[in-house]
């Protein structure tokens, strides 16, 4: 599927589960998921809990974002999407809306969840255009594509751009 969604402070979230497996040295090479927006528990072993927040190039307006659900690992997106990363995160009560992509006006129920059931699930956020300095047009756009997975994997950087700043 595809839609926009509203951002403000430039942030997405993502809400619904258990980001597992993740240092705080993790998110700093990912480098969208970043420490000072993202609820970091300090305590060795324990998992880091959502929100999990992307910190976007624009500050506000809105961005375009696909989304899929597989039954298995998707091939990688093409070259065009210039930051890749696979996370894992466990889901808990699919009552609570599952694995979503939350925005300045709050979650859109209209779109189904990433994660149709409850269980552990690898979620690969890809983003393209973030190397473009923001100048009040939003040009960058996300991607996330879930598979359920049985081991809790750490993150895995396939593709990442380096010096992204806000114009």
């Amino acid at each position: 599927m595809r839609y926009d969604t509203d951002i403000d402070n430039g942030t997405l979230q993502i809400e619904g589960g258990a980001l597992r497996a993740v240092t705080s040295i993790d998110l700093a090479k990912i480098g969208f998921l970043t420490q000072a927006k993202t609820v970091v528990v300090s305590v060795p072993q324990i998992d880091l809990q959502l929100p999990v927040a992307l910190s976007t190039i624009a500050e506000y307006g809105a961005v375009p974002i696909e989304a899929q659900t597989h039954s298995s690992a998707p091939d990688l997106p093409e070259a065009s999407w210039t930051d890749v990363v696979d996370v894992t995160f466990d889901v808990g009560n699919i009552d609570d809306g599952g694995l979503v992509v939350v925005g300045f006006d709050g979650p859109d129920f209209t779109e189904p969840p990433l994660t149709p059931s409850p269980g552990r699930y690898r979620l690969r956020i890809s983003a393209a255009h973030r190397d473009l300095p923001w100048t009040d047009e939003v040009t960058e756009r996300y991607r996330f594509d879930a598979w359920p997975i049985i081991d809790a994997l750490g993150p895995i950087i396939h593709r990442g751009t380096q010096g992204l700043t806000r114009g």
